[in-house]
């Protein structure tokens, strides 16, 4: 995830995998344990996209929860918990000094 990018933003591919060949998936944003921060999250297709603006001073890590079904409408629920890196702008860098 990149700070202060727009809405719509592309933060990854969801995949699942199933041992029947061949499987495809539909994945859904769900409410429950780790279902705090869906809202600030879309999904397209198998993209997981941003629906807002983030800033690290705000707000530097999302809970989310995915849900995978199969076409055979086989659940698979998990939890991502996704970190927004500390901009360039926050880390310390130490000073070079040249004495003569």
């Amino acid at each position: 995830m990149i700070e202060n990018a727009p809405a719509g933003t592309t933060v990854g591919s969801l995949s699942a995998s199933d041992p029947d060949a061949g499987e495809t998936f539909t994945y859904s944003l769900v409410s429950g344990d780790g279902s705090t921060d869906n809202a600030s999250f879309t999904i397209d297709g198998n993209s997981l996209k941003t629906s807002e603006v983030f800033d690290f001073e705000t707000k530097n890590s999302y809970s989310i929860r995915v849900q995978a079904a199969d076409s055979a409408a086989t659940l698979t629920r998990k939890l991502l918990l996704l970190a927004l890196p500390m901009p360039m702008t926050h880390r310390f860098w130490p000073a070079l000094a040249i004495r003569r």
